[in-house]
This record gives structure tokens, sequence and C-alpha cells, in this order.
């Protein structure tokens, strides 16, 4: 973090200075683009600018419509009203869509303080220096290597369940800490997945990762049961079967995932 810290900082830096440079117009919201569209993973860089680019293009052009008609002072407040609920109200549910009624509010709110010319250009230019910015500073200072990571955390998860599984196979007393690092592992794992097919990295190999998942789930639900039903013998249950075969299935299923050209399968769980 402290390494994409230090990248979103000089971007932002050589983004103000360089609109200072050539007096670009407004030129903190080609700041506020580059410090939003920066992602520590590069993938998520890539999406954000997707999405802003088309927010901006398409609330750029309600805005321009709205100022083109030259409401009044009380029509352009009723206008941005109802924007600014509808900013608050879709953040959370779709970036781009947020965007779509943000880039608007904000160049409507900025009219109304400071009418200028070329209101509509200023946004295009400062969002596309913003984002041009982000992306070279995101690809060439401290690159990250999203394929490394993806593996690092479905290593982690592996190894994290198993820990889970055998804690609870020899009865450790303190069990909630082991299941605790397991759940965030496993979330991980799965958040790395989703944030792989948001990249359209739709292969074999993410339906290879979705069994991972599944298996891992399933093999700390079944240790769960068994941790709470401490009073049977672990040998000769039913459930204490169930959740060795469980072991077995999510042992053999990391052992041939493969994740960004090498295997995810840890000799943790060879013991």
């Amino acid at each position: 973090m402290l390494r994409h810290a230090v990248r979103v900082s000089l971007a932002v830096l050589v983004c103000y200075a360089f609109g200072l440079w050539v007096d670009v117009s407004i030129g903190y919201w080609g700041v506020i683009s580059t410090l939003v569209v920066m992602q520590p993973l590069t993938g998520n860089t890539w999406l954000r600018i997707t999405e802003r680019a088309f927010g901006s293009l398409f609330g750029g052009l309600i805005a321009a419509v709205i100022i083109l008609q030259s409401p009044g002072p009380i029509a352009m407040a009723t206008i941005i009203l109802p924007l600014s609920a509808a900013v608050i109200a879709l953040r959370a549910v779709n970036y781009a869509v947020f965007m779509i009624v943000l880039a608007p509010m904000f160049m409507l709110l900025s009219d109304f303080i400071r009418p200028a010319d070329h209101l509509v250009w200023s946004r295009l230019v400062n969002e596309a220096l913003g984002a041009l910015l982000g992306l070279i500073a995101t690809l060439f200072i401290f690159p990250s290597k999203d394929a490394d990571t993806l593996s690092s955390d479905f290593a982690s998860a592996v190894k994290a369940n198993m820990a889970f599984a055998a804690a609870v196979l020899r009865r450790d007393g303190n069990l909630s800490a082991i299941q605790r690092d397991a759940g965030i592992a496993s979330g991980r794992a799965e958040i790395a997945r989703e944030r792989m097919l948001l990249e359209g990295n739709r292969s074999a190999r993410s339906e290879s990762l979705h069994d991972v998942v599944a298996a891992l789930r399933a093999l700390c639900g079944a240790a769960t049961v068994v941790d709470i039903m401490q009073g049977l013998d672990p040998a000769d249950d039913r459930i204490a079967r169930e959740i060795r075969r469980d072991l077995v299935y999510a042992s053999d299923t990391a052992r041939v995932a493969d994740v960004g050209g090498f295997s995810v399968y840890s000799s943790h769980s060879e013991r």
C-alpha cells in the first residue's frame, strides 16, 4: 500500500503541475480524476477508467443540453437538487451510473456558482488528462502483477482452510482465530476471482477457481459442524468421514488449479 500511495502522490503532483503549466481551466477536475481512477491493481484501474469515461461522457452530454437551454437560477437549482439526491443513492449501486449523474451535477453547480465558457470541453480535457496520467503511473511506477496477487490469495485460502480442518480433527482448544483466518482468506480468494471476471477473463481457469472456492467453503462448513459436535468421536462419526472427503476434494482441486502460470497447491495440504 505504501508503493500505491507513492504512485498516486506522484501522479497527482504531475497532473497538478501540468495543469498549471498549460493553464488548464478548472484543473482540479483532472487531479480528482487521477486520484479516483488509480487503484492498487492494474485491472481495477482499467475498469475504473472505463466506468468513469463512460459516465463522464454521457453526464457531460446531459449537462451540455441543460446549459444550452440557459435555465434561470431557480430552474438550475431545481435540477441540481434531484441530481444530488441521485448521486447519494447510486454511489453504492454502480460507479458508471453514479458518474452519469455526478458529472452533470458538478458541471451545473460550477456553472451556477461561476459561469464559464467551454465548461463541457474543460471537463473532457481534465478527465482525459487525469485518466492518462493515472494509467501511465499505474503501468510504470511500481507496477503490480495481478496474476501474482491472485495466486497468492488462493494459496493463502487453501493453506488457511487446511489448517482449520486439521486443527478441528486434532481437537485443538482455541479454534476461533484459525476459523476467522480461514474465512477471511476464502473471502479474499473469492473477491480475487470476481475481480478477474470483471476484467473479462472468463475461461476454464476461472471455472477451476470457482471449484476451489466451493471446495474450501464446503471444507470450512463441515469442519465447523464437527467443531460444534465435539462430543462425537471423529474417528467413527459419519460427519468426520465427510470432512475428510471434503478435505481430499479441496486438496485435489487445489492441486490441479493453475493460477497465473503456477499451481496454488501448497505443501501444507500434504500434511
